[in-house]
């Protein structure tokens, strides 16, 4: 049973500290149903602010004794102020929730959207013929040098080689000068084939691993 209120000051034109606090605090409380999500940080700033007035005005050196904090906190409301804050608490507690159980849905569908492009982009490298890349020489080099000269690559390899990807073709420039074009998407040889599906496949699992194999 929470103890009584401390006695105020029987001169009405007087207001202690703790009833400008209460006041203050009881306005909080009933903005809570307003979704206003300040009025909690103030309910616990008044009842720090208590505290602190209560252990300074006895002994700056001590802590608050435990009656001194619950009649701090008696003053924060009445039960029924303090149950409704607890609802407008939990009632925040569960937005959040369904926020959060949203969020999960969107990433299944993310993971099963991506996946089924992984096995699809696997079914097709896997059903595709290699086609050896066209080295290009000449004008076509040059022609090639102009065309992605204000691009940003798509690709940059550590040994230097950059890849452009313009208008469904790959345009691969080397270290020594030297650059040839494909067709995007189709491999150059079957270890290029074969390097490809390594890495969608890793992708598959990776995906398959988070999903637990399901999909939706």
């Amino acid at each position: 049973m929470l103890p009584p209120v401390s006695q105020q000051s029987s001169n009405p034109s007087v207001v202690s500290p703790n009833q400008k606090a209460s006041t203050k605090t009881l306005a909080a409380t009933d903005r809570a149903d307003q979704n206003n999500p300040e009025d909690i940080v103030q309910l616990s700033e008044t009842a720090q602010n208590f505290v602190n007035q209560n252990s300074d005005s006895n002994d700056q050196t001590s802590s608050p004794s435990s009656s001194t904090v619950r009649s701090s906190l008696q003053d924060l409301g009445s039960p029924t102020e303090i149950e409704e804050a607890k609802v407008y608490l939990n009632a925040k507690m569960d937005q959040m929730e369904r926020k959060n159980r949203l969020s999960q849905i969107e990433s299944a569908i993310a993971f099963a959207e991506g996946l089924k492009k992984f096995e699809a982009d696997y079914t097709k490298i896997k059903d595709t013929e290699p086609v050896p890349a066209i080295e290009l020489q000449g004008d076509e080099l040059e022609a090639a040098r102009k065309l992605v000269s204000t691009l940003d690559p798509s690709v940059k390899s550590e040994d230097g080689t950059v890849l452009y990807v313009v208008d469904g073709k790959n345009y691969t420039f080397k270290p020594d000068g030297s650059a040839t074009v494909n067709d995007n998407g189709v491999p150059t040889s079957e270890d290029d084939k074969q390097r490809v599906l390594d890495t969608l496949q890793g992708s598959i699992d990776r995906l398959n691993e988070l999903t637990g194999g399901s999909s939706i």
